[in-house]
């Protein structure tokens, strides 16, 4: 299976100067929102959200500095569900990168009509991890086999926080408190699941926990895509560590706020 993992691409960033590497981080972030605001509503993500928020067994969302990068890139817009693809915007033809360096520069969030039809031309090129493989699996997490799955494929995670067994609770009552929150969650994705395999880019649900996902406040340097980022190592002493993390979440929120990104967009 190791002969299969590809490496996502670091190359292409690293090579950028440090305007260059601004810019990029822009219109990556750019192009997510612009993804997120054309697929949850093709895909009714936001009823699957209300699933989990109104399920009868609790699915406690994830917090900001213990989502993952691609988590955090949704939050605005769901706090269970998100796309786990990188987006390989270097892939867009110059009249294409030029579309989306237009819509930065007026700060233009809006998905109109030209920008549908720019998404949706895009987006299966942007997303694929490897375009010159076809059937191929490749790895979305750790070396298991749960994570593989195919190079072009549409990947949406699913994330929330794990039960763990309270004080006083037996194995028993944790085993059938577990049992019916897996029955109920399959029955909340098994629709979307479905809606993926017939979908025009074909996609999967992939489930994601604390083993499987490297959170933002553990995050080091020279790691794609977190060296989108920037980051520096992070500091040992538990104050610093904590004061460093927030002084990250500030910096995203302020790419956010500077390209007019709405929050909480429904």
């Amino acid at each position: 299976m190791n002969d299969f993992k590809i490496e996502p691409n670091t190359a292409y960033y690293n090579n950028l100067n440090d305007l260059e590497k601004k810019t990029y981080l822009k219109l990556y972030m750019l192009y997510s929102n612009l993804l997120y605001k054309f697929l949850i509503p093709r895909l009714e993500l936001n009823i699957y959200e209300r699933m989990m928020v109104n399920a009868r067994n609790h699915f406690e969302n994830v917090k900001e500095d213990d989502m993952d990068f691609y988590q955090y890139l949704a939050h605005d817009y769901l706090k269970y569900f998100y796309i786990r693809n990188n987006l390989y915007i270097e892939r867009l033809t110059k009249d294409e990168l030029n579309f989306l360096k237009r819509k930065l520069a007026s700060n233009n969030q809006d998905l109109d009509n030209e920008t549908i039809d720019f998404i949706s031309k895009t987006y299966p090129k942007v997303i694929a991890k490897r375009l010159d493989l076809d059937n191929t699996k490749v790895s979305y997490g750790p070396d298991n086999y749960d994570f593989y799955q195919d190079s072009k494929a549409l990947v949406i995670g699913v994330r929330f926080n794990e039960y763990y067994m309270q004080e006083g609770e037996t194995e028993a009552e944790w085993n059938k408190k577990y049992d019916n929150r897996e029955f109920e969650l399959d029955n909340i994705t098994f629709p979307l699941k479905r809606t993926l395999d017939n979908f025009e880019v074909k996609g999967v649900v992939v489930r994601y926990n604390d083993l499987s996902v490297e959170k933002l406040k553990n995050i080091r340097k020279n790691s794609f895509p977190k060296v989108q980022f920037e980051l520096k190592d992070v500091p040992t002493n538990e104050n610093e560590k904590q004061e460093y993390i927030q002084k990250l979440l500030n910096e995203r929120d302020s790419i956010l706020e500077e390209m007019n990104i709405k929050k909480n967009v429904k």
